[in-house]
């Protein structure tokens, strides 16, 4: 490999290894990496033997597991029933998050809120769409940690408002743009959450998705370039491989040592992820997102 390619891998903190690739334990020396990236829950990305032309392979793992900054109390975790986009119903273990368990009572009797955690939800049947179409939405922000980084959960409401609105209507309005207006029209309040627990392990080729957006000459082997990275210019991209693997339950790092606390007069919102809902994990100051992804069918012992 050329030495300024080499350089350039230095600068953005990646890992090379040289390896013998017509060695038959190459996959397996591949797969021990994966495995040691992803904590265990990704053992395997590659299946040998290896073509005999390898020339050099790209690795790209995701593993993710955050702490709540304000853990559901797994006491409160029971089976309840999701709603499929088919209209047929499933089962899940459903976590609850109540308004007591992220405020607290401070002195002079008023309530905080946990400024990190924030929800949006449409007061009236009618209410104006707000420029990207939360009218038919419902969403809580939750902090992962010191709150630097948050998930955010965004349900359509078809039950209420619209039976055409769908989290597939909703995915296709999301842009950027859009994105940071959703997270601006959110709000600390008070609010009661259910939400699945579930664990995803999903791996896909993205040779056709990276071609779709614009990326084809890298994988035709008549106009690939790669004489920045190779000594003799010659390689193309055969195959590109992603492995995912997001996990979302109960636990977090801080007790929840909360004061009782009573709303007499005022009843919250219930929030209620029992249908297809997405899920956004971002960091907290540019809003980059970290993870995305659509929730049809949660699963605790599955891949679904």
């Amino acid at each position: 490999m050329e030495p300024v390619f080499i350089k350039s891998l230095l600068y953005y903190n990646c890992e090379r290894k040289e390896v013998e690739f017509q060695n038959r334990d190459a996959a397996d020396s591949i797969n021990s990496w994966v495995s040691r990236a992803t904590g265990g829950k990704i053992c395997s990305i590659i299946e040998g033997p290896l073509p005999e032309r390898t020339a050099a392979i790209l690795l790209n793992a995701t593993y993710f597991k955050g702490s709540w900054k304000r853990p559901f109390d797994s006491a409160n975790t029971r089976q309840s029933t999701f709603h499929l986009a088919s209209g047929r119903e499933t089962k899940c273990q459903m976590m609850w998050l109540s308004r007591e368990d992220h405020a607290e009572m401070m002195p002079g009797q008023y309530v905080r809120f946990d400024p990190h955690i924030s929800c949006y939800y449409p007061a009236i049947p009618g209410a104006p769409q707000q420029g990207n179409g939360l009218r038919k939405t419902a969403g809580v922000t939750l902090p992962y940690g010191n709150g630097s980084f948050r998930m955010t959960i965004l349900v359509p409401l078809r039950h209420y408002y619209d039976s055409s609105a769908t989290i597939d209507t909703l995915m296709k309005q999301f842009t950027w743009k859009t994105w940071r207006s959703t997270l601006s029209l959110f709000k600390q309040d008070e609010f009661d959450l259910g939400l699945p627990k579930f664990r995803i392990h999903y791996g896909r080729d993205l040779k056709e998705t990276l071609q779709t957006l614009g990326i084809t000459k890298a994988f035709d082997p008549q106009q690939a370039d790669f004489s920045n990275m190779f000594a003799d210019g010659r390689g193309w991209i055969d195959r590109v491989r992603q492995e995912t693997f997001v996990q979302v339950d109960e636990s977090g790092t801080e007790a929840a040592a909360v004061t009782a606390l009573r709303w007499p007069q005022s009843i919250p919102p219930t929030i209620v992820a029992d249908r297809p809902f997405l899920v956004v994990i971002y960091e907290a100051d540019s809003g980059a997102i970290l993870f995305i992804g659509k929730i049809a069918n949660p699963s605790w012992d599955g891949n679904r």
